[in-house]
């Protein structure tokens, strides 16, 4: 396992332990500011132990044409994927408010609104790392048959 690969495992673990934290939280009826204040400390946290991590033969591990070539398809597909999620989320909001008859949109909502397509953006990033280097070992494989 390489180390986008490593990467992209992180992302969807620490994904996951946010989401099932802030689920949480919610239920328990923690503040909203309490809960983002957790999981930021959380992603902050990862952060730092996956840079302590993956510092050792971090920058002598060199990428091949191959592999940069999955990690630019992996880029353009998640950057694609997230541009599609935000416009429909623009779309969504914009049929609420529409529906409910409301005028102006909340200061608070276009905040709001940047971070779930963010969330998806890594979330298809790694998802597409992990698709496209088990294809490619799939590809190798069938080949030296």
């Amino acid at each position: 396992m390489n180390r986008a690969q490593k990467m992209a495992w992180w992302i969807i673990v620490a994904i996951g332990i946010c989401g099932i934290i802030i689920a949480g939280l919610s239920l328990a009826g923690v503040s909203a500011a309490v809960r983002m204040l957790i999981v930021g400390s959380i992603v902050g946290v990862s952060g730092l132990c996956a840079a302590k991590w993956s510092s050792k033969n971090f920058c002598s591990a060199k990428f091949d044409e191959r592999e940069w070539a999955i990690e630019l398809k992996a880029t353009r597909i998640s950057m694609t994927l997230a541009y599609a999620f935000f416009v429909l989320v623009c779309l969504g909001l914009w049929c609420y408010y529409r529906y409910v008859a409301i005028e102006t949109v909340s200061i608070d909502i276009l905040t709001v609104m940047i971070w779930p397509p963010a969330i998806f953006l890594f979330l298809s990033y790694a998802v597409t790392i992990l698709v496209l280097y088990g294809k490619d070992k799939h590809t190798a494989e069938c080949e030296s048959i």
